[in-house]
């Protein structure tokens, strides 16, 4: 796990400096026991110290007291002291004094990345080391400098152009180890590949240092000021520092934390805000604001001044700004012949390094840098205002050579090529996702189009089938309306015939009797060959007096219900009609086909062949009603319906 190791979290830790400066006044004999008994005043709070002489010093061989009693012991003996001289004290003891003025009871957190960056590139074996590591996988430790927070930043103008290569693996090499601690802590079981490497690298260039760290079995902050380089640069011993610290992790040695790792912890602190740290834009005093106004009342060209090419002291000295705009001043024609005009200072020194003045020439500083420059140097002359103006213009200057360098070196033109194939492999591959999205789409379209097609489809079939079933629901309304006009017709034909029968009763009876008879008679006295013949003839006689509708004659019906002997009849009427018997449920409905008349005789008519007939019988096919056996009357009323129908 990677809990607590600086070459992933930094430095971290919670200062309790008041206790830990009692502990080292006490171990160097600064305080004596009096001083802590009498601010104490508790004897038992002291019981426990004891102390030696040895070389004259009072030394502390034990130490017992509790942190709150030593913070206790601090307010009253050095806090008093403190508050009495604190006008007086030095520098170097102001800066031993800061982690208790600034630092107590604060969680403190330092950023070891920058350290161990600058400790890696400083140190040339270390860059041969990780020049070594890093070259078969170059591309991916540039990858993950570029995404790191570091690319954009000034970090890296901090080192000179050959250091800078080293400077941007290392931040990938760092980069990839901190992933990888995350994911490590994250659960994944992976081994620390990176940690291992970026260790070899710092033990490659800093073996002296391991080999330094390798003798203690705990190394206190008094033992870390062993390792820093007194005569190089305070960044480099913080650097060594840190190394120190992270060989040591590594090792498996203790780190003990005592008043001097708190002041070298101040000192990470102040140096480790400068790595990141930007330029602030500042105003300029009144008094700076009003020598720039000066100076641009007493020069009305003076934006031509912005110019470091117009340095030179002729230049200075009266020359318009139109007059350094077309070159005069530096045309050496002018110069009489034998006589050799000299460089001025500035050109003197440019040659010394093979430039020239001139190469400036093209960069300027606008208004508002030129106002930053009285900001920072306050007031100025105009000989002052020069000689500044060509430390910014140098510096701007490598600026942008930075800026170029960033840009053309290999690794980001070898890096900006493969960002632009991945995204145009990213683009292809979005393009053809979205094409596929829009096959589907396409697809779920005309699926939901043709389904449309079958609902609009299905939606007709019903409006038809509704409409049908209307028009079928109003004829069956209309053939209702029909069957009780008939039913009441029949009720009424029935009423008048029991009137007429009272009064004709006999006399038809009597007529009846004495057909029948002749009849019989005449049938008797027919020869038996002849028979068939006078049936016909009979029938003949039956037909005209029914006196058939004309609508009937020759028309193909269907005749449904009544007795037998009454279907016998209306078969020897109706010749090309169908006949169904009343109780014929299981019909053909191929029977119902061109029939344009149903004749149905409600004497004997059963429900269900009624419904039957209702149901599979056609809009155009026309029912009609008849009642009892009387083949005169039924043709007559027949007759009547196929009227109103029509």
């Amino acid at each position: 796990m990677t809990e607590g190791k600086i070459v992933y979290e930094g430095i971290h830790c919670f200062v309790k400096a008041k206790a830990a400066f009692m502990v080292n006044a006490m171990k160097q004999g600064l305080i004596s026991p009096m001083e802590i008994r009498k601010a104490l005043e508790v004897e038992k709070c002291c019981e426990d110290l004891s102390f030696s002489q040895e070389g004259g010093k009072v030394i502390t061989t034990l130490v017992n007291l509790g942190e709150r009693d030593l913070e206790l012991a601090f307010d009253r003996v050095v806090g008093a002291k403190l508050l009495k001289c604190q006008d007086t004290i030095s520098e170097d003891q102001r800066i031993y004094l800061q982690p208790v003025m600034e630092m107590e009871h604060r969680e403190v957190r330092v950023e070891s990345f920058c350290y161990l960056i600058h400790a890696v590139v400083k140190n040339e074996r270390c860059r041969q080391e990780l020049d070594r590591v890093t070259e078969p996988e170059r591309d991916r430790y540039y990858q993950a400098y570029r995404e790191s927070a570091y690319c954009d930043s000034p970090f890296l103008y901090r080192f000179l152009k050959p250091h800078k290569k080293a400077a941007r693996m290392a931040i990938g090499m760092l980069e990839l180890l901190r992933r990888e601690g995350k994911r490590q802590d994250e659960g994944a079981e992976e081994e620390n590949l990176e940690y291992r490497r970026f260790m070899g690298v710092l033990y490659a260039g800093y073996r002296p240092v391991k080999n330094m760290v390798k003798r203690f079995r705990q190394i206190s902050g008094e033992d870390l000021r062993g390792f820093g380089n007194q005569d190089g640069d305070m960044v480099d011993t913080l650097s060594r520092t840190v190394v120190a610290m992270v060989m040591a992790q590594d090792l498996q040695i203790f780190l003990e934390v005592d008043y001097f790792f708190y002041v070298m912890l101040r000192m990470l602190r102040f140096y480790d805000g400068e790595w990141m740290g930007e330029a602030k834009k500042l105003e300029p005093s009144g008094e700076a604001k009003e020598s720039l106004r000066q100076l641009r009342r007493k020069y009305q060209d003076f934006g031509s001044f912005h110019r470091c090419y117009y340095l030179q002291p002729d230049v200075w000295n009266g020359i318009t700004g139109e007059e350094m705009l077309s070159g005069r001043g530096y045309d050496r024609s002018e110069v009489a012949d034998g006589e050799e005009k000299p460089f001025t200072e500035l050109e003197q020194l440019f040659l010394q390094y093979q430039l020239s003045l001139r190469m400036l020439s093209d960069i300027h500083l606008d208004r508002s840098e030129v106002e930053q420059l009285f900001a920072v140097f306050g007031p100025m002359e105009v000989e002052q205002f020069g000689w500044r103006l060509l430390t910014a213009t140098l510096c701007k200057y490598i600026a942008s050579l930075h800026a170029e360098e960033e840009t053309e070196q290999a690794e980001e033109l070898v890096y900006q090529r493969d960002e632009a194939r991945k995204e145009r492999e990213r683009t292809a591959a979005e393009v053809l996702r979205l094409t596929l999205q829009l096959g589907v789409w396409e697809g779920k379209w005309k699926e939901a189009d043709r389904q449309l097609t079958e609902k609009e489809r299905e939606r007709e079939k019903l409006q038809e089938r509704l409409r049908q079933l209307e028009q079928k629901r109003k004829g069956e309304r209309e053939e209702l309306n029909r069957l009780r006009e008939f039913v009441y017709e029949m009720g009424r034909t029935a009423e008048q015939e029991e009137e007429t029968s009272s009064w004709n009763g006999t006399a038809m009876a009597a007529e009846e009797k004495a057909s029948y008879g002749a009849t019989r008679q005449t049938v008797a006295e027919i020869p038996a060959g002849t028979r068939q013949t006078a049936a016909n003839t009979s029938a003949g006689i039956r037909q005209t007096a029914a006196e058939i509708p004309a609508a009937l004659a020759g028309e193909k019906v269907l005749v449904v219900g009544g007795h037998q002997k009454w279907q016998k009849k209306m078969r020897q009427l109706l010749p090309d009609g169908i006949f169904l018997a009343s109780d014929h449920r299981n019909f053909d409905s191929t029977v119902l086909q061109n029939r344009k008349y149903i004749i149905m005789n409600t004497d004997v008519l059963k429900h269900s062949i009624y419904y039957r007939i209702m149901a599979e019988k056609r809009q155009e096919q026309q029912v009609l009603y008849v009642h009892g056996s009387n083949m005169k009357r039924c043709f007559q009323e027949l007759g009547r319906q196929i009227r109103q129908q029509s």
